[in-house]
């Protein structure tokens, strides 16, 4: 029994390592995009965007944050920034390339096999549908709100990937504004301090376009 076990781990792990040494070489072509999972037991994804000439930015994560990626025949090499607990710390992680096509990914990270979807949206998409709608994001100090278009309702607005609060700050506003197309879902006002001041509070699950008013 233990003999058996043993073999069935050993082809396993041939098995992996053959996969990864399919192909000895990829292009940085294959791999630059927006590359995305869902988050286990929520309604949202996470991940990568890979941009031509080695910039990288993450996707719905807060404690990890990428600015640069390079590819090492069959290994795609990340960089950037953990943080966690207050403390920051820079990080290079290497990840072997099993297969790459037109709208998959799949890495290995030592034994965990990571797969991943295309998206061709900023924020990717979400593992459950929420209601598009169009109107305008404003942000500032204290301020994240959305309000549709031909309404006054005026709703606190979650954005878990960040993507929204990095477009403030490069605007160098005190008050950023712009239109937007959002993918939304409804929550419980007293998941923020200061939804409950508003009409509602609506979490983002999908950035599909953002253009500056």
């Amino acid at each position: 029994m233990r003999t058996s076990t043993f073999i069935r781990t050993i082809s396993g792990a041939a098995l992996i390592a053959a996969c990864i040494s399919c192909r000895t070489e990829f292009q940085e072509k294959e791999l630059t995009g927006i590359w995305v999972q869902p988050v286990p037991g929520m309604s949202i994804v996470q991940g990568m965007e890979l941009v031509e000439g080695g910039a990288a930015r993450a996707v719905n994560t807060s404690t990890l944050l990428y600015d640069s990626w390079k590819l090492d025949r069959n290994n795609l090499i990340l960089n950037g920034k953990s943080i966690g607990n207050g403390v920051t710390s820079e990080f290079s992680d290497t990840l072997a390339i099993v297969k790459v096509t037109a709208d998959s990914l799949v890495l290995m990270k030592g034994t965990l096999r990571l797969g991943y979807r295309k998206s061709i949206e900023d924020c990717g998409f979400s593992a459950n549908p929420g209601t598009i709608m169009k109107g305008t994001v404003t942000f500032g100090p204290e301020v994240r709100l959305f309000r549709p278009e031909g309404e006054e309702r005026t709703y606190w607005i979650i954005d878990k990937s960040g993507y929204l609060q990095i477009k403030y700050n490069e605007s160098g506003m005190s008050e950023w504004s712009a239109g937007a197309e959002l993918e939304l879902k409804e929550v419980d006002s007293t998941a923020s301090e200061f939804g409950k001041e508003y009409d509602g509070t609506f979490q983002v699950l999908r950035i599909i376009s953002i253009s500056n008013n």
